[in-house]
């Protein structure tokens, strides 16, 4: 029986899509890239303890993508129970996918997509090299140091169906699927489009 809220912690172009996938197939109800602000009363409220909506966010119990890392300090304290799946992406081949994925127009200014990339990686329009591994490198502290007292795993794109099915499966403690561990990285143009709550 599922119990546990499940937080995936990695940057955008790490496998964040996959693993929300594997998760949904794991008969979990995943939530790709979710518009935090709405569980703490809008765009505009802090995102704290005391403002969280916690009915809204306890539509899903599985969270993936790059704004969990924007509340990642006060987690532990909304959900203590919680696991955390890691996913990395070697630093090189990482930060050309983001330069070939973010590439093109910037967001639409009134966009809260625009405000989530300017807090992770400095602009809103992310493909400058240097830049990015430099915005990598301070997230991966954050992630390491805090998931160092807590129950995770880390899954690396590179590793191929069977390590992730067996890494995540292992880890959630439900039977392997008979399927192969979903590969959603395509890099093409479409509407962004954060789930509900």
């Amino acid at each position: 029986m599922i119990q546990r809220m499940i937080f995936g912690l990695g940057l955008s172009r790490t496998g964040t899509k996959s693993l929300n996938s594997a998760l949904n197939i794991l008969g979990y109800n995943s939530c790709h890239h979710p518009a935090i602000s709405r569980a703490f009363g809008g765009r505009h409220s802090k995102k704290t303890v005391k403002n969280f909506k916690r009915k809204l966010f306890d539509k899903y119990n599985a969270y993936t993508d790059t704004p969990i890392l924007l509340i990642i300090n006060i987690l532990p304290k909304l959900y203590p129970d919680a696991k955390y799946i890691v996913t990395t992406r070697e630093i090189e081949q990482w930060a050309e996918s983001c330069i070939n994925f973010f590439g093109g127009k910037p967001v639409p200014r009134s966009h809260g997509l625009r405000k989530t990339r300017k807090l992770l990686y400095g602009t809103d329009l992310p493909i400058k090299k240097m830049l990015l591994i430099k915005s990598h490198n301070k997230w991966y502290r954050v992630i390491n140091k805090f998931v160092k007292d807590k129950n995770y795993v880390t899954i690396d794109c590179s590793e191929n169906s069977d390590v992730k099915w067996d890494k995540i499966c292992k880890f959630l403690s439900v039977d392997v699927p008979d399927c192969p561990y979903p590969h959603v990285n395509k890099i093409r143009k479409k509407k962004h489009n954060p789930c509900h709550m």
